[in-house]
């Protein structure tokens, strides 16, 4: 998987690994059903999901269904072309806010990879998305990734949290699992 999602036509740039949830949930089954291989790519591709905080669309929505709203209202405003496009980013400081049919709200921004000039994510705060920590969701896809691939469903989910945290995505154990709160919430989310 590229680090953006290569299924949505162009103009679209969107990181659906990092912003919407039923892409990750495809994601980690995929990953999970190709075992060890799955395991090593899956590891790969958490690189590209950051050190910060992230706004994940949580919505019923596939990201294909949002990129054509989102093109649709575009192609409306007058604006799918890049010149119109940038012109109308910069009435708003470089960004615009749509929001789409199921009343979940994208930002849009400049997108600098050719011929992928609407950058979207998910708006803070909105409806239908939800605020994560990067490296909670990190942690999130590598557990359920790593407990089915190497067999882990018996033991302690801590334990295994524990052992992704520090043993291949370099961070610090964590003391507790806080029922529906942080990484326990997106265990049982995605």
């Amino acid at each position: 998987m590229a680090s953006f999602d290569t299924t949505l036509p162009m103009p679209l740039l969107y990181h659906s690994l990092k912003h919407h949830a039923s892409v990750l949930q495809q994601q980690i089954a995929q990953w999970q059903s190709a075992g060890e291989a799955g395991w090593q790519n899956c590891l790969l591709e958490l690189k590209t999901i950051g050190h910060s905080q992230l706004d994940l669309y949580v919505g019923q929505l596939s990201a294909a269904a949002v990129g054509t709203e989102i093109l649709y209202q575009l192609q409306t405003l007058a604006c799918q072309e890049a010149v119109t496009y940038q012109s109308w980013l910069a009435l708003q400081s470089g960004y615009q806010q749509l929001t789409i049919l199921d009343n979940s709200t994208w930002t849009l921004r400049w997108g600098e990879i050719p011929h992928r000039f609407v950058h979207i994510h998910p708006s803070r705060h909105a409806t239908n998305t939800q605020r994560i920590d990067a490296y909670t969701l990190q942690t999130v896809i590598a557990t359920k990734v790593y407990q089915t691939v190497f067999e882990q469903q018996n033991v302690a989910l801590l334990t295994i949290v524990n052992t992704v945290r520090k043993n291949f995505l370099q961070l610090s154990p964590i003391q507790k699992l806080h029922e529906g709160q942080g990484i326990a919430k997106w265990l049982y989310q995605l």
